[in-house]
């Protein structure tokens, strides 16, 4: 059984591809390797990039895998411009906290434009032209069929790195932003749904930023930043500081959840100080995922 390898930039990092058509037994060897990760996007399995990378893994499936370097002109010329491809990366990363864009904005911009680049590895970052652009989209539409906020979102980091990057005109390409949005129904949870979310753990921090995100109907980054100070108690409200599109906003405090927030706070403030309701911790970021929050 046969491995194609290539080197590959992903969220900045360096790393391996390994090319093969799909297989149990050679997914079950991949399995194996430290590190390993699957690229959905990229539909391929890359590993840790290393030194003599084809001589250690060859060592270590002898007899089972052989690991080989794809020799096509296309795959040849994938790091032909890798200190174009970092310098044009970090300055548009630079740009973008210039601009002082949310770092939520900055993480998908960022992972669009590598994505871009990554497309055209073969092309220089700076020669990228609007055809490129165009044949990029059709291959999102067509074989990734991406959604109408996602394709948004491409639109307007290319135009951020054309624009403000590279400081071509200001024009509207095009591949302006699709002026009509899609119309979709809203999913909304009955009563007895997001009573059974709340009530499906005994973890009392879980509980709270779960009650607090529906009662509220804050969004991720407003329940992680929410501040002791920000819950007016007699007034019934929550300020919400520097919300999407930098704005302040309030919004109702029931008074369940006032004392589920009280209950909660008497047993992190001795140990966190009075600061952020919900303090930086392993389990913060966990629950979201755990429980299938999306704002």
């Amino acid at each position: 059984m046969q491995i194609e390898t290539r080197e590959c930039w992903i969220n900045d990092k360096k790393r391996i591809a390994l090319l093969f058509r799909y297989s149990e037994d050679i997914i079950t060897l991949v399995k194996q390797i430290e590190g390993r990760r699957w690229s959905a996007s990229n539909k391929f399995w890359h590993i840790p990039f290393q030194e003599n990378y084809l001589g250690t893994l060859n060592n270590k499936f002898q007899g089972k895998l052989k690991f080989i370097r794809s020799t096509t002109e296309k795959e040849a010329k994938k790091t032909t411009h890798k200190p174009s491809y970092e310098k044009a990366i970090k300055d548009f990363s630079d740009q973008l906290i210039l601009k002082r864009y949310s770092e939520n904005t900055i993480v998908i911009y960022k992972d669009h434009i590598i994505k871009f680049f990554n497309y055209y590895s073969e092309i220089n970052p700076k020669d990228l032209a609007d055809e490129n652009v165009k044949e990029y989209m059709l291959f999102l539409l067509n074989e990734k069929k991406i959604s109408y906020s996602y394709q948004k979102q491409v639109i307007s980091a290319i135009k951020f790195y054309f624009e403000k990057i590279l400081r071509r005109e200001t024009k509207k390409y095009y591949f302006e932003i699709p002026k009509n949005k899609e119309q979709k129904l809203p999913i909304v949870l009955s009563k007895l749904e997001v009573k059974q979310i709340i009530n499906c753990t005994n973890n009392l921090k879980h509980k709270t930023i779960l009650s607090t995100i529906y009662s509220a109907g804050l969004r991720l980054s407003e329940t992680i930043n929410l501040k002791i100070a920000d819950i007016d108690s007699e007034r019934k409200l929550i300020y919400v500081r520097g919300g999407k599109g930098k704005k302040d906003r309030t919004t109702i405090l029931s008074g369940e959840l006032l004392k589920l927030l009280r209950e909660y706070l008497k047993n992190i403030s001795q140990k966190f100080g009075y600061l952020k309701v919900f303090p930086k911790s392993k389990t913060r970021k966990k629950v979201f995922k755990l429980y299938s929050i999306e704002l």
